[in-house]
């Protein structure tokens, strides 16, 4: 097989731990670039000439910590949209037979208005003698008193026992940021620096709210596949890239990045954690649309991760990370200049470069999917070993659309996300006539279908051939390949039948 050359010295791959690590190579970085290198960095970022650009002209602000997405109007009728999404679509299948609850998103957790039956608060138990938290196993319920907790543990050889406070969980957090805010304030510090400093140093200080679920697993249907092997895995990483032309705004890029959080939301509900990254990515201007236009460019890709498999859904914070103006101009434009300068030593230029797109998007997506599997090996502990379980958004939308307009390209692109899971779990011969049966019930286009069809099966059996050391292995190439055409075949049947 003949590779394309040119792949392995003209790009550079990161992978940061989450954004503050993120943000540390930025400023550690920035002041190293000669002054000149591209229109927003000879002023050193100590000026704003286009506030309503960036989202500010407090520099002071633009280089904190932001906390609140900054359209919260935007940020309030997408959630009404995914309502309403989940409210009329049944999911079904393998992976769960009931409608999704809309009240149920955990993406309401700061909105009291959208508790239901299904979202409760999560409870600590304090002990306010010791001042800690007790871990709830070794909390006793007074039999006599419903409301009233204790815990014991040995003191100089003795059991002591205190009184727990039964709590919503955050609360013991938010207690210290405040007392240590309130320090802050009380030595000089402005208020609202001293909000920024604790929200830092105590980022878990906020009410947490749970949903009761049902939870329906996912089994991939063949024996032959031991525990631990590709294609039996319960995680999927979820990559949301970030940017675009200078057109795009908050509200534009947070639908961008709204399919990859219906399926992180969703998967999570049939009980596959997901790992939510940041993609912050670019290359020269001009031939970024395939691979053979990449051969000469120079490029990077830099990501962080925004939600841990474990961590609670934020929507909040990945719509500050993902769409936020301030965030996505400001300190990513600074990502952008630092990346090119420090890790392929070129000067980028005042245009920036250009985001990829198409063929070149999804063929340096496998290249950059095979160097993280490589880091988080080399890190241990890794939980998805599966690139084929490692999806990107590749939808743009136009910042003119109506939100009507914009919600049918999200659900498009979630479906073809979550189709491509559904067939890597349970195989095509379950997956592909209920994907038609749902599309049918959507009123696709039938004579569109078999293309939508094979949209999903070339995203689930993607691969690169350059000469990468991070390209697709030969035999893994071989292997997609045969896999593809099974699977085409198996659509064709699906077709036939129609």
């Amino acid at each position: 097989m003949a590779r394309i050359d040119n792949f392995n010295d003209r790009e550079a791959f990161t992978f940061y731990s989450n954004f503050d690590e993120y943000e540390k190579f930025i400023n550690d970085t920035l002041p190293k670039v000669p002054r000149g290198y591209d229109s927003l960095v000879w002023n050193g970022y100590t000026s704003v000439d286009d506030p309503s650009f960036v989202g500010s002209g407090d520099v002071d602000l633009l280089n904190s910590k932001i906390t609140s997405f900054i359209d919260p109007p935007a940020l309030d009728n997408s959630i009404e949209k995914i309502k309403e999404l989940f409210s009329l679509i049944n999911l079904g299948g393998a992976f769960a037979k009931d409608r999704m609850v809309a009240t149920d998103l955990p993406i309401g957790v700061f909105d009291f208005s959208l508790a239901s039956k299904g979202l409760y608060r999560a409870q600590e138990y304090y002990c306010e003698a010791l001042n800690k938290i007790i871990e709830p196993d070794l909390v006793k319920k007074i039999s006599n008193n419903p409301i009233a907790f204790t815990y014991t543990q040995n003191e100089g050889g003795l059991p002591h026992t205190y009184n727990v406070i039964q709590q919503q969980e955050g609360t013991f957090e938010i207690a210290k940021m405040t007392q240590y805010v309130n320090g802050l304030i009380a030595s000089g510090t402005p208020e609202n620096e001293a909000k920024n400093l604790g929200s830092e140093k105590f980022p878990k200080a906020k009410l947490i709210f749970r949903t009761t679920t049902k939870k329906v697993n996912l089994i991939r249907r063949s024996k032959t596949l031991k525990e631990n092997e590709a294609g039996n895995e319960k995680y999927v990483d979820l990559f949301i890239d970030i940017g675009g032309l200078s057109s795009q705004t908050p509200r534009s890029l947070m639908y961008k990045a709204m399919p990859c959080l219906l399926v992180a939301y969703f998967i999570n509900k049939a009980g596959i954690k997901t790992r939510i990254l940041g993609m912050n990515s670019g290359t020269e201007s001009g031939g970024i649309d395939s691979r053979e236009g990449q051969r000469n460019k120079r490029r990077f890709v830099d990501t962080f991760v925004i939600k841990e498999y474990e961590d609670n859904f934020d929507f909040n914070e990945i719509s500050i990370l993902t769409a936020d103006s301030r965030v996505f101009r400001w300190k990513m434009f600074k990502a952008i200049t630092t990346s090119f300068y420090s890790k392929l030593n070129f000067d980028v230029g005042s245009g920036l470069g250009s985001n990829f797109r198409g063929e070149g998007f999804s063929t340096m997506f496998e290249r950059y999917k095979n160097f993280y599997i490589q880091t988080q090996k080399a890190k241990g502990g890794i939980k998805n070993q599966n690139s084929r379980l490692m999806f990107s958004s590749e939808v743009t939308p136009d910042p003119d659309w109506d939100d009507d307009e914009m919600m049918r390209m999200v659900t498009d692109e979630f479906f073809r996300i979550v189709d491509a899971i559904d067939i890597e779990f349970n195989g095509a011969q379950l997956s592909l006539p209920r994907i038609k049966e749902r599309e049918i019930a959507r009123q696709v286009d039938i004579s569109n279908l078999r293309q939508r069809l094979i949209g999903t099966i070339n995203t689930a059996t993607n691969y690169d051939e350059s000469n990468s050391p991070y390209s697709t292995s030969t035999k893994d190439i071989q292997n997609r390949l045969a896999k593809r055409q099974k699977l085409t075949d198996d659509v064709n049947k699906v077709i036939r039948v129609i």
